[in-house]
């Protein structure tokens, strides 16, 4: 039998393959035709096939001596002829057109492996798994019967439920908050037609809808926070600091910290409370005593940690019930930026020489003499973890002195 004779046979065979998945479907139909509910007739056609084609598949596995063919996506792209000599192997015949406009010759002998098959549509015809073949596929070509199913129930995957839109209005909030998205992309006309790509029946809610849930989700996590705090802390300990935004605008930070009765450290953050100026211990004194009764601790808390501010002072001396501790760490950059005030000159010749290496010009010109003196060619190109630059120092951090 010649190699023609043996394609056009193949051909035929899954012709009588798609036939008969096409006979079982019309007859699933005719089944469930009594069945006034759509959405079910449609989910049982769809498991009915699912496990006849499972059942088939395996006979099909089971018994290799009767020539049957295994179900893979790569028969969406090519054709699958009987081996002329060896009867344990087959041929798979590409059949895409090529960017010349050429047919694919290829043809790939296997024993039942697709690894060197999918490897070819991956790297020739940019071809995956989930790559959805063209309208005008030759029908002959072995198809999924989840095809079939899918074009009976298309006009029912999108559909936008009550529930379904809640739910993924949800996870839109999540993406925002959780990876700390700008409010703006519910306004980009990019964002929506992503968006309205991928569901057009899906309603994108607006900015002013994500700040009302924002503010329904902060009571809700507030009141639950409450009742954390009331049933499992005895006594807390609170931390206190200000500090100025990118835009000049002052926030007061506070935040409460216990153990519980299992002994696990546990820190809440109660409030980030923007402050008008000016920043006075009076103006802070209020804040902090409106959020300590807001959050019912007034009578467990028995300790604030502030840095060594006179505003901050002066606002924990006016409050007789809650003591003052000073923050360790700010106690001793100060001890060690007095420290460096006999280094005072040496300091000052060591950031001149810092800032004149920062410069665009020197910086480079530093790289490439590195560059020029480098003895490890193979990893000259690596920036990062071969090349030096200048490091500067910060002013509240007394180990990038040292560092820089």
């Amino acid at each position: 039998m010649s190699a023609r004779e043996i394609s056009k046979r193949a051909r035929s065979e899954d012709e009588d393959c798609i036939n008969k998945e096409l006979k079982d479907v019309i007859d699933l139909e005719k089944d469930y035709a009594d069945n006034g509910n759509s959405d079910e007739h449609a989910k049982n056609v769809f498991d009915e096939l699912l496990n006849k084609e499972k059942s088939t598949d395996l006979l099909n596995i089971q018994d290799k001596n009767k020539g049957s063919k295994v179900r893979s996506w790569i028969y969406l792209w090519g054709n699958r002829i009987n081996h002329p000599t060896d009867p344990k192997r087959y041929i798979y015949v590409c059949d895409q057109v090529l960017d010349n406009g050429k047919n694919c010759t290829t043809r790939i002998e296997t024993s039942g492996s697709t690894g060197n098959i999918i490897s070819h549509l991956n790297r020739k015809h940019k071809i995956f798994e989930h790559s959805k073949p063209s309208t005008t596929t030759p029908s002959l070509k072995q198809v999924k019967i989840s095809n079939y199913t899918i074009l009976s129930t298309s006009s029912q995957i999108s559909e936008m439920t009550q529930e379904r839109q809640k739910h993924l209005e949800t996870l839109l909030f999540e993406w925002l908050i959780l990876d700390f998205q700008p409010l703006y992309l519910l306004k980009s006309p990019s964002f929506r037609r992503f968006i309205n790509a991928l569901n057009e029946n899906f309603e994108l809610p607006t900015d002013k809808k994500f700040r009302k849930r924002i503010l329904e989700a902060y009571e809700f996590s507030q009141k639950q926070l409450k009742q954390y705090i009331q049933k499992n802390a005895i006594s807390v300990s609170l931390t206190c600091d200000l500090w100025t935004s990118r835009n000049k605008q002052g926030f007061l930070g506070i935040t409460c910290h216990f153990l519980t009765p299992e002994f696990e450290m546990k820190e809440i953050t109660l409030a980030i409370q923007y402050m008008p100026y000016p920043h006075t211990g009076d103006a802070i004194q209020k804040v902090l005593e409106k959020v300590i009764f807001e959050w019912n601790l007034q009578d467990k808390v028995f300790f604030c940690t502030t840095d060594n501010a006179s505003n901050m002072k002066k606002c924990l001396n006016q409050i007789p019930w809650l003591q003052r501790l000073s923050c360790t760490a700010h106690t001793i950059q100060l001890v060690v930026g007095k420290g460096l005030l006999n280094a005072e000159i040496l300091i000052a010749r060591a950031k001149r020489l810092i800032n004149f290496f920062t410069s665009p010009k020197q910086n480079e010109r530093l790289l490439n003499a590195q560059k020029k003196n480098s003895e490890d060619v193979e990893e000259e190109g690596d920036l990062n973890t071969i090349f030096y630059r200048a490091v500067t120092d910060v002013e509240t951090c007394w180990l990038s002195t040292y560092i820089a």
